[in-house]
């Protein structure tokens, strides 16, 4: 499997999709539909991406809420893989 480096102006380190499978759909309903700009009274403090594949939502919210504690599931091995390598930047350690 390939991976391809994405870089979005809308996000400060690039993201990693692999080629050949639902991640560049994903990436697409995530960055360019905003699938997930959802209208807020405030800010959310915890956010649960339950089912986060390769972590590309997970970086968006991380991105929108600077302050909000997120919680990644992801129970697929290699999905999980892309999330970890994806979220490395923003969340180190």
């Amino acid at each position: 499997m390939d991976l391809e480096q994405v870089e979005l102006e809308s996000i400060d380190n690039p993201l990693w999709m692999r080629t050949d499978t639902t991640d560049e759909r994903c990436l697409n309903e995530v960055f360019e539909q905003l699938a997930y700009e959802l209208p807020f009274n405030s800010p959310p403090r915890t956010i649960i991406d339950a089912g986060a594949n390769a972590g590309h939502s997970t970086v968006f919210f991380a991105q929108r809420f600077l302050d909000a504690r997120i919680i990644a599931i992801e129970p697929d091995r290699e999905n999980f893989q892309m999330l970890l390598k994806n979220i490395a930047p923003r969340f180190p350690g």
